[in-house]
């Protein structure tokens, strides 16, 4: 935004396949997503992976000394994407595999929103850990350990006519950069 300060901007959150409706129609023309489009999809549209970051788990409070990640996620309150999330089933399926059984306490489609809950220590939370360090500063939280295994991806995704948008290319290149 502050290299094309010219360019009004409007960020929406919807489902996937509402924001890949308004790409097809020229409605909007930029999707980050945490998939690429899918073979066979009758939209003309562009698919760039940016990267991808394990999930760092957050909480207000650091771990004490007894304490030790994962299995501190045992009986915690926990605070979890909704079912719209990519990341919720690789999530779910990662707790499965670790034998961690937290208690769900909430569920939150706008993520923002689930790490203000986390940081008012309503429970603890996982974002990517390309982004550790700032969700440990703006919301006064601690990192209390890294899923290594738990990965989530993303991507770009463009019409097809915006394949050459200067500020398309800016965003993705910043994106790489932060994911790299």
């Amino acid at each position: 935004m502050r290299r094309f300060s010219q360019v009004k901007y409007v960020i929406k959150e919807d489902s996937f396949d509402g924001l890949l409706k308004e790409l097809a129609i020229n409605a909007i023309d930029f999707i980050l997503a945490d998939r690429g489009i899918a073979p066979g999809t009758q939209i003309s549209a562009n698919s760039f992976f940016l990267g991808e970051s394990s999930l760092s788990f957050f909480a207000r409070a650091p771990l004490t000394e007894e304490q030790t990640f994962p299995e501190c996620l045992n009986q915690m309150p926990l605070l979890i994407q909704g079912n719209t999330s990519g990341i919720r089933q690789a999530l779910t399926s990662w707790l499965e595999t670790e034998q961690l059984y937290p208690k769900v306490v909430a569920e939150f489609d706008d993520t923002a929103l689930l790490k203000l809950f986390g940081s008012e220590d309503f429970g603890v939370f996982c974002a990517p850990s390309a982004i550790s360090k700032h969700v440990e500063e703006q919301y006064g939280v601690h990192c209390i350990g890294n899923a290594s295994t738990l990965n989530e991806r993303y991507y770009a995704i463009t019409g097809k006519s915006r394949a050459d948008y200067t500020i398309s290319e800016a965003i993705v290149e910043a994106a790489r950069g932060i994911l790299a």
